[in-house]
């Protein structure tokens, strides 16, 4: 049955066509929603994350948002176990070292989905021993900022511009292609 028949055949009951029309209205609503909190220049949220030495799984220093004042930052969600997540880790990596190259204030930070982020386990510092990244990593638990980003797939990246609001949001892999496309743009504004 088309949707406009809803409305002009006499023989379906009010009763039938009311569930499926909430069900479309909600369904836009959650559509429209999830869009405006990826791509309306929402603010990065306040926060500390530990910082670990990505040889040792060592805490090296607490970071803020204060410390990323006037930076571009792509801030990336990924968990051990996740191949996507490590299949992007070099390219980040590369996005990493490209801000310098560019001459442009910014940084990568990654930030592990670990159920217990105090110490990282041993699985997390072997994890990022195997890939060598060379950008800030941190652990962060499900309770803290990945649910005020509403990250719920992994790996999830934002872009977070000069003035911490967040400018682009990628659910699944992101290329150093993509981002630094991104990155070029808000450094010319």
């Amino acid at each position: 049955m088309a949707f406009g028949q809803l409305f002009k055949d006499d023989s379906v009951s009010h009763n039938s066509y009311v569930p499926r029309v909430l069900m479309l209205i909600t369904l836009l609503a959650l559509a429209i929603f999830v869009n405006s909190c990826a791509t309306n220049d929402a603010l990065l949220p306040e926060f500390e994350l530990d910082l670990y030495d990505v040889q040792t799984g060592d805490h090296t220093r607490t970071l803020s948002t204060r410390d990323l004042k006037d930076q571009i930052v792509v801030l990336n969600f990924w968990a051990t176990w996740c191949a996507p997540c490590r299949a992007e880790m070099p390219d980040l990596d590369r996005v990493h070292s490209d801000f310098e190259r560019l001459g442009i204030k910014g940084t990568v930070i990654g930030l592990d989905q670990a159920i217990d982020p105090d110490p990282p386990d041993q699985n997390t510092v072997d994890f990022l021993v195997d890939v060598a990244v060379s950008y800030p990593v941190g652990v962060v638990t499900e309770s803290d900022l990945a649910a005020e980003l509403q990250v719920t797939g992994l790996p999830t990246t934002f872009l977070v511009d000069q003035k911490r609001r967040i400018t682009k949001r990628w659910v699944g892999i992101v290329t150093r292609d993509q981002v630094i496309a991104e990155v070029e743009e808000l450094s010319s504004r």
